[in-house]
């Protein structure tokens, strides 16, 4: 199984270097829209269903190559996170290797290091803050967001994630998906406006609008 239909790059970056390109040069807007093309084209639907393969692939601790991003990008699995990361894709409604690769972004941009439990964890899940080096007891608050999720025991070698974790993993894949949007609301109004866009701009831009604008209901 290649992964490179459910990898994808940060949609917070991605929309940094298509404004950087932008401002830059045409050749490098075109690049940027090259590399992520089908994301940017089919949207949010490319956020996919829990499912039994990825949810197999997963519990079997398979690390996957995403071959058509580039020979070191993939999913990475950790497999003192299958579990959380069973629950957590529930909990968002995404696919377990998306929202595996989802919770462990979410871990490295914050330096937040869950160690695999030597005894059974419980919710307040101690992680290692690489910047600190010390343990961490992070709290279990009740939000909105994290009512109708419950941590159930933890089989031996499983990590549980604090509610902490939980909010901010879904708070991350939230904005992933706000960035995804202005990607694309910037590649129809670039597209509308400049007159010296190459044609991917443009393809693009056009494919947008049809989708969003002009196809019949």
């Amino acid at each position: 199984m290649d992964a490179s239909g459910l990898y994808w790059l940060s949609f917070k970056a991605v929309y940094q270097q298509l404004q950087a390109a932008n401002r830059s040069t045409i050749d490098g807007l075109s690049e940027q829209l090259n590399l992520n093309f089908e994301w940017l084209l089919d949207g949010l639907s490319k956020f996919q269903k829990p499912n039994t393969s990825s949810r197999d692939t997963l519990n079997a601790g398979k690390s996957l190559r995403a071959s058509s991003w580039g020979a070191k990008r993939g999913v990475a699995v950790d497999k003192h996170l299958v579990d959380a990361t069973v629950e957590l894709s529930q909990l968002l409604d995404l696919d377990e290797l998306q929202c595996h690769l989802l919770l462990k972004r979410w871990l490295k941009d914050n330096d937040i290091h869950i160690q695999p439990p030597t005894v059974a964890a419980t919710p307040a899940t101690s992680v290692t803050s690489a910047a600190g080096g010390a343990l961490l007891a992070l709290p279990a608050p009740t939000t909105a967001a994290t009512a109708g999720f419950t941590a159930t025991a933890a089989r031996p070698g499983q990590a549980v994630l604090s509610a902490e974790v939980v909010q901010g993993v879904l708070d991350y894949y939230a904005q992933e998906r706000i960035y995804l949007a202005k990607c694309q609301q910037f590649l129809v109004m670039t597209a509308s406006k400049s007159t010296e866009c190459s044609s991917d701009v443009v393809l693009c831009g056009a494919s947008l609008h049809y989708t969003w604008v002009d196809r019949p209901e």
